[in-house]
């Protein structure tokens, strides 16, 4: 797990083209009853050429998910911004193209030779 701190020392504001979006859903036993878990996992690029290092963000327990796509492309959107809440954490991409509530993460850096 990541902390919020960690997060921003990785300089998140430098990175914008998403590489790569993925959302998963899973169904699982939890205290004895079924329940679906949700994952999303960002890839952000630093170059617009999606080549260099890239930004690996994975959140789980997932939920008010949100995309708002631009007219232009959900190419690429600004700093997402984290926050802690009631429920964990918050979400939210400074344009308004993307929140949502999460109850942990990890971020790390891939370098462009790890690609």
């Amino acid at each position: 797990m990541s902390t919020i701190s960690e997060y921003y020392a990785l300089r998140p504001a430098e990175y914008g083209p998403i590489v790569r979006q993925l959302y998963s859903q899973y169904q699982c036993m939890a205290a004895g009853e079924d329940v679906m878990r949700h994952e999303l996992e960002l890839v952000l690029a630093k170059d617009p050429s999606l080549s260099g290092d890239r930004l690996v963000l994975h959140f789980r327990g997932v939920s008010k998910l949100r995309f708002s796509q631009p007219s232009w492309s959900l190419a690429a959107f600004g700093l997402l911004e984290l926050h802690e809440c009631e429920s964990g954490f918050r979400a939210t991409e400074e344009e308004g193209h993307i929140s949502f509530c999460f109850t942990s993460f990890e971020a790390r850096l891939e370098k462009a030779a790890d690609a």
